[in-house]
């Protein structure tokens, strides 16, 4: 049976994070990003058993799916989501104010503000002035093979999507994420590996 092995482990990200926040004078924000399915918000929920933050997951930012694809854009472009919208969030929380947020679902969430704001999503660092507002950043480095896995499995579970299509929108998506969004791993404080290991 194969497992996925992440290196580093969560205990030692969660050092990092708390050895380099514990003295900052404002919320200590951090930035997470990688590709979809490749384990973001999981990672997120595991530190949480560590200690608490404040977790804005951009997914619920994103514009209605099906119009997106209509333009052929997907979840890996800077445009499919409401960027405007999730900056005034993030910016309430980083005031000390708590937030409403969207969520994929359709639902919201209400995030309390905390000394460490972790901002989770593909798109976390697509943008210049992003970049600028984030004390450590993270990227999540998942094998693709693992990804259309994952990918599959929650389009079937969500959607019931017709293969065909589904593999037409993976392939796009791949292309943008490896236009968009994979070279941002050049520019981050940590690469976390995730490797599939029997």
């Amino acid at each position: 049976m194969k497992t996925n092995i992440l290196k580093p482990g969560i205990r030692e990200v969660v050092d990092i994070i708390l050895s380099k926040s514990k003295n900052s004078k404002k919320p200590f924000v951090v930035g997470l990003s990688g590709n979809g399915a490749s384990g973001k918000t999981v990672f997120c929920l595991e530190m949480k058993k560590y200690f608490d933050f404040s977790h804005v997951k951009l997914d619920g930012y994103y514009y209605d799916s099906k119009k997106r694809h209509s333009k052929n854009i997907t979840g890996c472009h800077p445009d499919s989501f409401d960027k405007e919208k999730a900056v005034k969030d993030i910016n309430k929380l980083e005031a000390g104010k708590d937030v409403v947020i969207p969520l994929d679902d359709g639902g919201f969430e209400t995030i309390k503000h905390s000394n460490i704001i972790i901002i989770d999503g593909l798109s976390a660092f697509l943008f210049p002035n992003w970049k600028k507002m984030y004390d450590f950043s993270i990227f999540i480095d998942a094998p693709d093979e693992l990804v259309w896995k994952r990918k599959l499995a929650l389009e079937k579970e969500r959607r019931n999507t017709d293969i065909n299509e589904f593999k037409r929108l993976f392939e796009l998506r791949m292309k943008q994420y490896c236009e968009y969004v994979r070279p941002q791993r050049e520019f981050v404080d940590l690469i976390v590996k995730v490797k599939i290991e029997n």
